[in-house]
Parts: structure tokens; C-alpha cells; sequence
């Protein structure tokens, strides 16, 4: 720690009757540390026993009688995904924790992305321990297609195969169909899942020459038909049916219609809370995270650093001032000197020491950049990526570097081996028509590493490969974000890109214009941008989290945020509701509060705004460790870089008093003040004292 960092306060004061003008203040005599108005207050610490309330249950015996395993880890992520948007933290089981009813009735809903098959001898203990689950602790079950019909060889169970289901859930199979075209639309738009969200009639997907199932009630348990399907155009059948019976229960037809739109997350919002939850915790401050990932693989290449990474680096710096852009850029060592594939870390490891100043982080792309790793030995992935990964960190005085798998899209098997040697794991394409969209999360049950899937098409595959226009690149790309974040809660975009693009050093075609148009979109959209690492971290963080948020009740929300690392967090009100004030805590926008590090207990007051000093905005990637205050006065410690904006309890104070950290200052307004963090670093605690006249 910098000594004058702890011994020197930097004190700012502006007076009523001028003082610096309202405008920059930069004094240089140090004044006496303020004297605040009252008692510093916090938010209370939240209950210990805060628990999970929805867990996702991996089928193991699914998986196997899946398209593949590597779609069904693909679908397994992408509902862990819907479950971030839900502002949900969760566990994730696996089949043989059904057979503990002790492990299951705790919970508010189970997630089952598919759960079609069953060991045969297992069935009915699990069928038992479920049904014991929803019937004596009122347990939400969701799920989609077949539950509980078939054995781990695919044969239907004997006898009435859907009798589980139609006893558990009250649905059974009507038939199915295909390949034909058909859409999905809205129906029930006043159910508490989808009203404020949706529109009447709303078209949410549309397939062409596909394949379809659909169901019906039994009668059994009260239910709604929230959306349907419409056939060839003509015939209608059930898509999404909402059942009560002791849980909230939801039934989707397909697995395809549960994945592939932004509407799992408003469903399991009401099997857990009953309505849409009033606020939901979200990993970020923003409308999206955008995790932008660049293959590096020119890198391996000595002689073309200099024409590729050094011009890369520029464009980075206009991408950092103009938009406060980062990303992750992933390295290949190359491993073929007489051939020119090797990295001069004399010339390479200052320059990507310049990619991390910028905010940015580096990582492996492998050794030699494989493009089959499918095809690749223990050993060959061994020597690829923790060969990789040792130099990398070695060279450039890094730990823990995360890896982006180059080539082909690799399968599960290959993620497990690769993800074992890295930090965590960008991998192979996937969307809908080509997996699960949003891929985010952990690859099974028993996985303890991120991976990550990008969602967005490669830049290559769109240019070099399918031949497009820069223009219809553009297009594109605009189109899968504009997908993305409909009817998303806070979309995470995981957007790749390779060295050679944005200068087209290969003369192959691209533009600049294609990569900045689009960074200029996700930003005017309101996306934080952040590395695959950050973004790893935070989905982890939040998984450990748990939360427990009350009905409103006389204009209060109560929030309660378990967590060790919430400090970028916060939680978000259903729209149309506003923020008056949040006792004893003073960071939060019109519909926004901003957590700290250990999260605590928020409650927050709806209404018009009461005139508090409090945070209004922190820049993005920064973190809120901790926070309290008086109304008038707050002193806090933060860790960043970039602009925190506050509001004062009054118009025009009389004086503005800043000490801690190494900030300037700066009125924006009657009521509105700026302080600047120039560095990307933890600062000792700021406090902001207010006079008022």
C-alpha cells in the first residue's frame, strides 16, 4: 500500500458563494479531514441459513439418450442461464440425489431440462421421492417433453408410460408431428409468468421443417394454457401449460421451446416466488454483459506481431477511450521455430502487457492451434493447454488464465479434458439451430469450472467461410444480439473474434467498420463490457449466492443477498415501480440498487425520491466493497476506475467536502457531483461530507 495513499487526504470544497466555480476542483493545500453531520449507519448482514431455493437437475441417463451429450450439456447451461436471468442462484443435482427425499424437499422448484429417461431401477423411488416433494412441501416442478416415460435403454416403461406424469403433473402426451413449420405464440398474457412482458398473440419462436410434440391437461390439478402452438399455420395445439398443484408447476412441450427464447426465466420467477419477483439480483449494473472474445491467431506468427498485434493494440485504445471496450485475447505459442511459428516474449510479452493496462486479459488459444481437438490424445491436450497455459503465465507474470478452444467445435468429452488444465473455458458455437443458445454456466452437475459458449457468430465463419459481405456480417450480427436480448433480463453476449479482423490484415475482406459498428451498439444498448475471467467469476459468485426478496408490502421490497463477492451485483425493479430510498444504504439509481461486496439486507422504500446523498452510478467492472452513511454525508470503499456519480441531499450545498482515495472532483450540477478513480485499483475509503444551508 502506497504510504501517502494512507497518511494524505485529498480534500475538495466548493462554497455557495463560488468557491472553484462548480467546476473541476483540484486543490493542492491540504485542509482538515471533514467533519460529517451524524452517525454513519449500514445495511444489516443477511440471515446465514439464506438457502438455494431452485436447483437443476442433471439426467445422466438423459444425456445418454439425447442428440448427443454435447447438446445436452449445451441445454443443461442454457437453462442455468435462464436461472441468472431469474435473479435465482442454484444448485445443481444430479438424478441420484432424487433418490434422497431430504435433498429435494427443500427446495422451492426443480428444474429438469429433460428428464425422459430413468434407470429402471430407480423409477419408482425417484417417481416416490418427487411426487412426496410436490405433494407434502409444495415443491414447483419444470420441465419439458416426455418426464418419467422411458428407461435408460429408450424403451417406454411398462404399462401406462406416462402415468408419472400425468400424476405428478396432471399432463399427458397428445401426439407429435413433423417436419412441418410452425410458431409459438402468447396466449394467456395475464398469467403472473408473462404479464408485463409479453403481448397477447406475441410470436416467440418460429421453426421451419421441424419436429414437435404437445400435450394436454389431464384435469387433474388446475391449470392455464399460457402459450400454444400453431401448426402449418392452421392447427393448434398446447405448447406451455402452468399447472397448481401444492408447487407452480410448468410443462413446455419441447425442450427446443424452453431453450431457444428469453421465457424459461419469467416461469421459474413464478414457481419459486408465486408472481414476477418485485426486484431480481442480476450479476451486473447494466441492461447486458458483453464478454468479447479474440482468438490471437496470428500471435504464434513472430514476424507478424508487428503487423497484427501492434495495429490490434491501437484500435484497442480508440475502442477503450470512445466506448470503454475490453475483451479477452487468447495466445498461441506456436511450436515450429524453423517455420516461423514461434513467440519472441521479448517483443510479445511487453506488448501484451499493454493488452492488459487497457482493462483486457490474455489467455491460451493452446500451443499450435489445433483445429480438431476431438482428435487430439490425453497427452496432445495435456501439451496444448497446460503446456500453454504454463508458458503464458510463466512469460507474462499471470495465474489462472482462462483458455478459448481453438478449430472445431470440440465435444463434452473434449471440454472435460481441456477445461481440467485452465481457469475456465471459452468453447465451441452455440445457438439455436446449432445447439442451446446461451451456453453459460457449469458443463454437468459435478463441474466446478465455467464454460462458456459463444453466441454470436465468428467473424470468420460469416466472412471467410459463408462468404458474406462485411455489410451483411454487420447484419447478422445485429440480428443474434437483437435475439438475444429480447425478453431478456440482463442478456450475456459472448461475442468472438479473431487478431486479423478489424485492420483486415489478410486483405480478406473485413471491415473496421463491421467490428465498431457493433461495439457501438451493445454499448448505446447498455451493455457492460467485461473478460470471459469477470465473467466466470461473477457466474460463480452468483451460483454461491442465495436471496430471498418479499412481496411488497405497504410500498417496501425486503431483499435479503447472501454472498461473498456481490460487489458488482445489484437488484433491479420490475418496471413500472421506483426507488424512493433504501434505509441505511445509499447507493442506488430510479429502479437500480447497487450491492456491496457481502451483500446484506436491503429494503427498499417505492415512491418518489427522498432527498438522500447516495450513488447514483459506478462505472463498469468496478466493485462497491462497502458503503454507509447519514443522509447527508457516505464514505465508502470501492474498487476500479472511472467516474462515480452521486446526488447530494440538497440543491447548491454549501460546501462539498471529498478525503480518501486518490479522486477528482467535479460539480456537475446544482445537486449532482463526479469523482473520478483515474486507476484501475482498490482506493482506500472516500468520504463525501455534505452542508447543507
Amino acid at each position: 500500500m502506497n504510504k501517502t495513499l494512507i497518511t494524505t487526504a485529498l480534500i475538495l470544497t466548493v462554497t455557495a458563494c463560488g468557491g472553484n466555480g462548480g467546476g473541476n476542483g483540484n486543490p493542492t493545500t491540504p485542509h482538515t479531514p471533514p467533519t460529517t453531520n451524524g452517525k454513519f449507519e449500514t445495511i444489516p448482514a443477511a440471515p446465514s441459513n439464506l438457502t438455494h431455493k431452485l436447483a437443476i437437475v442433471y439426467s445422466k441417463t438423459s444425456e445418454q439418450n439425447f442428440w448427443n451429450p454435447t447438446n445436452y450439456s449445451q441445454l443443461f447451461r442454457s437453462v442455468q442461464t435462464q436461472a441468472m436471468m431469474a435473479g435465482l442462484p442454484y444448485d445443481l443435482i444430479n438424478e441420484d440425489d432424487l433418490l434422497d427425499i431430504n435433498k429435494i424437499k427443500k427446495y422451492k422448484t426443480l428444474l429438469f431440462p429433460l428428464f425422459s429417461y430413468v434407470k429402471e431401477n430407480q423409477i419408482e423411488k425417484i417417481s416416490k421421492n418427487i411426487k412426496t416433494a410436490v405433494q407434502q412441501y409444495n415443491v414447483g416442478i419444470v420441465t419439458a417433453g416426455n418426464f418419467l416415460t422411458n428407461t435408460e435403454t429408450g424403451t417406454a416403461i411398462a404399462g401406462d408410460s406416462y402415468r408419472y406424469m400425468k400424476d405428478i403433473l396432471g399432463i399427458k402426451r397428445l401426439d407429435g408431428a413433423g417436419p412441418l413449420n410452425f410458431t409459438i405464440k402468447t396466449t394467456d398474457v395475464t398469467h403472473p409468468a408473462l404479464v408485463n412482458e409479453y403481448n397477447n398473440n406475441e410470436t416467440i419462436l418460429s421453426y421451419s421443417k421441424d419436429y414437435t410434440d404437445y400435450f394436454m391437461p389431464t384435469g387433474a390439478y388446475p391449470s392455464r394454457i399460457i402459450a400454444e402452438q400453431i401448426l402449418n399455420g392452421s392447427q393448434v395445439e398446447n405448447e406451455l401449460i402452468a399447472i397448481t398443484n401444492k408447487g407452480r408447476h410448468a410443462h413446455f412441450a419441447t425442450v427446443q421451446a424452453m431453450a431457444d427464447a428469453n421465457l424459461l426465466w419469467s416461469i421459474l420467477q413464478w414457481s419459486v416466488w408465486g408472481n414476477k419477483s418485485p426486484a431480481t439480483l442480476q450479476m451486473g449494473r447494466e441492461k447486458a454483459l458483453f464478454s468479447s472474445r479474440t482468438d490471437m491467431d496470428q500471435s504464434m506468427y513472430a514476424e507478424e506481431v508487428g503487423t497484427v498485434e501492434v495495429p490490434l493494440l491501437n484500435q484497442l485504445k480508440i475502442w477503450k477511450n470512445r466506448y470503454n471496450f475490453v475483451g479477452s485475447y487468447y495466445l498461441n505459442v506456436g511450436n515450429r521455430p524453423s517455420e516461423g511459428e514461434y513467440t519472441d516474449w521479448g517483443v510479445s510479452a511487453p506488448l501484451y502487457k499493454q493488452y492488459i493496462q487497457l482493462g483486457n486479459e490474455i489467455g491460451s488459444h493452446s500451443y499450435t492451434h489445433p483445429d480438431k481437438t476431438n482428435e487430439l490424445t490425453a497427452s496432445q491436450i495435456n501439451f496444448e493447454f497446460a503446456s500453454s497455459r504454463a508458458i503464458i503465465e510463466n512469460k507474462m507474470g499471470l495465474k489462472n488464465i482462462g483458455a478459448a478452444v481453438p478449430g472445431n467445435p470440440e465435444n463434452l468429452a473434449t471440454s472435460k479434458k481441456i477445461i481440467s488444465h485452465v481457469d475456465y473455458l471459452s468453447g465451441g458455437y452455440s445457438a439455436r439451430g446449432s445447439g442451446f443458445p446461451n451456453g453459460f454456466g457449469f458443463l454437468t452437475a459435478d463441474s466446478n469450472k465455467v464454460y462458456l459458449s459463444p453466441n454470436m457468430s465468428f467473424d470468420f465463419t460469416l466472412i471467410g467461410f459463408q462468404h458474406k459481405t462485411p455489410a451483411q456480417a454487420k447484419q447478422i450480427w445485429n440480428t443474434e444480439f437483437n435475439n438475444i436480448t429480447k425478453h431478456a433480463k440482463q442478456a450475456i453476449i459472448h461475442w468472438p473474434w479473431h487478431d486479423y479482423g478489424p485492420n483486415d490484415t489478410d486483405n480478406a475482406g473485413y471491415t473496421l467498420d463491421m467490428y465498431e459498428g457493433f461495439i457501438s451498439k451493445a454499448k448505446n444498448y447498455g451493455s457492460e463490457f467485461l473478460t470471459a475471467k469477470d465473467l466466470s467469476l461473477r457466474i460463480k459468485s452468483f451460483k454461491n449466492s442465495a436471496v430471498d426478496i418479499s412481496p411488497i408490502t405497504g410500498n417496501k421490497i425486503v431483499a435479503k443477498v447472501k454472498s461473498n463477492n456481490s460487489g458488482q451485483f445489484s437488484l433491479k425493479l420490475n418496471k413500472p415501480k421506483m426507488i424512493s430510498s433504501v434505509d441505511k444504504w445509499y447507493a442506488y439509481n430510479q429502479d437500480t440498487v447497487f450491492l456491496n461486496k457481502n451483500g446484506g439486507i436491503y429494503t427498499i422504500r417505492l415512491g418518489s425520491p427522498k432527498a438522500l446523498t447516495h450513488i447514483t452510478k459506478l462505472p463498469g467492472r468496478s466493485k462497491l466493497l462497502s458503503l454507509s452513511g447519514n443522509g447527508e454525508d457516505i464514505k465508502f470503499k470501492f474498487s476500479g476506475k472511472g467516474k462515480v456519480q452521486l446526488i447530494t441531499k440538497c440543491t447548491n450545498p454549501s460546501s462539498i467536502k471529498i478525503s480518501g482515495g486518490l479522486s477528482t472532483y467535479q460539480k456537475i450540477n446544482s445537486n449532482n457531483i463526479s469523482l473520478n478513480f483515474p486507476s484501475n485499483k482498490s482506493y482506500t475509503e472516500t468520504i463525501v461530507d455534505i452542508t447543507c444551508p
